[in-house]
């Protein structure tokens, strides 16, 4: 079934070294399968047997951070915002619930089909904080992680101490403004203010030293960036760092 699947890649066509730093045929393949199953089912469950149920925190994060934002800005358009309150609430509650390991002082992805945490550490474990979903005392934890990265130009994707950490593979290593960016954010709403400060400060050395590519190598002895060029969210998430 696989096999049938017809792909027309451009990012190997115009991206550098994409043997190296982009997914393969069969990965791209499996992520279709994936959405055209979903999109058969018009997304509105998962199927029966249907074997990626992942609860993901990059995207658990950003929507409670957007209900944030749709909560102050509900009084100028002369809505109520309780019903939208008590969603935010009963969100944060339920992140903290099945997402936060107490063991580790981590949040992790979870899987619905195991029934268990994934407890792979990268980047994504930081979002909870632009997200507001910790206490201070869980944001200590994680802030305690990030000394882990003093010497690195920020949060890799996925920790180099992992097994399973590709260097220059997309998602699965290097470092991305875009989660940088958050992760900066969030720190700073917890008033965390030297650990915001270092990774906004490393963070502008990384896009000095290697320009506006897409993403950056964990490993500052690289002397290349990966991905695009000219790469708009780093150029306009990197504005925003230099004017905050």
């Amino acid at each position: 079934e696989l096999a049938s699947i017809v792909l027309d890649r451009r990012d190997n066509k115009v991206v550098a070294n994409s043997a190296e730093t982009r997914p393969t045929d069969d990965e791209y393949r499996r992520y279709l399968w994936l959405l055209r199953t979903l999109q058969a089912h018009e997304f509105a469950s998962a199927p029966e047997g249907f074997p990626f149920q992942l609860v993901d925190l990059t995207v658990n994060s950003l929507l409670l951070a957007s209900t944030e934002s749709l909560i102050k800005l509900g009084p100028s358009l002369g809505r109520t915002m309780e019903a939208w309150e008590a969603r935010l609430a009963q969100g944060k509650d339920s992140f903290n619930q099945l997402l936060w390991s107490g063991e580790k002082g981590y949040y992790f992805p979870y899987d619905w089909v195991g029934e268990k945490q994934v407890p792979y550490v990268g980047a994504a474990c930081f979002l909870p904080l632009f997200g507001g979903v910790p206490s201070e005392a869980q944001a200590d934890r994680l802030v305690a992680h990030l000394g882990d990265y003093d010497q690195m130009y920020g949060i890799p994707s996925f920790d180099p101490r992992q097994p399973q950490y590709e260097p220059k593979k997309y998602w699965r290593g290097p470092i991305w403004v875009n989660m940088n960016y958050m992760i900066w954010k969030g720190l700073l709403r917890y008033g965390k203010t030297a650990a915001a400060d270092s990774l906004k400060n490393r963070t502008l050395e990384m896009v000095e030293r290697y320009g506006l590519v897409e993403y950056y190598p964990a490993d500052t002895k690289e002397t290349t960036g990966y991905g695009a060029e000219d790469f708009s969210w780093s150029a306009s998430l990197v504005l925003d760092m230099i004017n905050s």
